[in-house]
């Protein structure tokens, strides 16, 4: 139930809920609040000079190349074969990042034949 002092500040442009319209000129006696807003910038506001420099700089989307994408692949496989022949005991397994360090210092993926070196 809205009395007669919260009736004039509100957002819409319907009548008064009880139906006492005095004045006649319901559209007058109503204040819009949305006109008195402020606008709220999204997080694309701190970043729109940065990311317009990039795009116009690169052009296209930079494309990832095979051997990263395989190393990627042979590293999660590896890690993966670990898990599954430790799966009975978990506190045997290392670490993802000492496995990932280890991994990378121990083997390569060849360029030419795409297989673990």
């Amino acid at each position: 139930m809205q009395d007669k002092n919260t009736a004039k500040y509100d957002t819409t442009n319907s009548n008064n809920s009880q139906g006492d319209n005095t004045s006649g000129n319901s559209e007058e006696q109503y204040v819009k609040l949305a006109a008195y807003k402020y606008a709220l910038p999204t997080f694309f506001v701190f970043i729109e000079s940065t990311y317009s420099h990039m795009t116009t700089e690169l052009g296209e989307a930079p494309k990832i190349p095979f051997i990263f994408i395989a190393t990627i692949r042979g590293i999660l496989d590896s890690k993966f074969n670990e898990y599954s022949l430790n799966m009975h005991s978990l506190h045997a397994m290392s670490s993802f990042p000492d496995f990932l360090y280890s991994w990378i210092a121990t083997f390569q993926i060849d360029k030419f034949t795409r297989t673990i070196i």
